[in-house]
């Protein structure tokens, strides 16, 4: 039953987006967009997309880090996943995504709040990487763990 409503979803999510932006303006299209995929992230949790889906980059490595305990190691508590993109590293942390706001500055979220801080594939992507860094270290908790990800320049480019 679920695989069907995860099919049934890809179907209405490669029309749907462009039904959006035709009957609406942009900016009301984008808002309608994100509640929608809110909506579908909220019924289908990250390990049945992940399944079905393949996953996003955090996926790709979920078996290889399971097997070397590493999320048992590292992902104590209550974290926060910068740019999970619907596809969180584990259960027990936030999504942050564009929709909550600019990850370099975490503008809404208080000082000392996450146990751990995740970030994969998202630093490159900031605009002033000494502020993001400042700014993830500040809503760690003291004793808490950043634990980033980070593409290997020659490496990649090689995909």
């Amino acid at each position: 039953m679920t695989k069907f409503f995860i099919i049934l979803f890809k179907y209405l999510k490669s029309i749907s987006k462009k039904i959006l932006f035709f009957l609406f303006p942009k900016s009301y299209s984008n808002r309608v967009w994100n509640y929608l995929k809110k909506i579908y992230h909220y019924f289908f949790s990250w390990e049945t997309r992940s399944l079905f889906e393949g996953g996003g980059e955090t996926a790709k490595a979920q078996n290889r880090r399971k097997k070397e305990d590493f999320f048992k190691n590292y992902f104590s508590g209550y974290g926060l996943d910068l740019g999970y993109g619907g596809d969180k590293v584990v259960p027990n942390c936030y999504g942050w995504d564009k929709e909550d706001g600019d990850a370099q500055y975490l503008n809404t979220i208080i000082d000392n709040k996450y146990d751990f801080v995740y970030s994969s594939h998202c630093l490159e992507h900031m605009i002033d990487v000494e502020i993001s860094l400042k700014n993830w270290i500040r809503v760690l908790k003291q004793g808490g763990r950043l634990i980033l990800y980070i593409p290997d320049r020659d490496l990649y480019e090689k995909k």
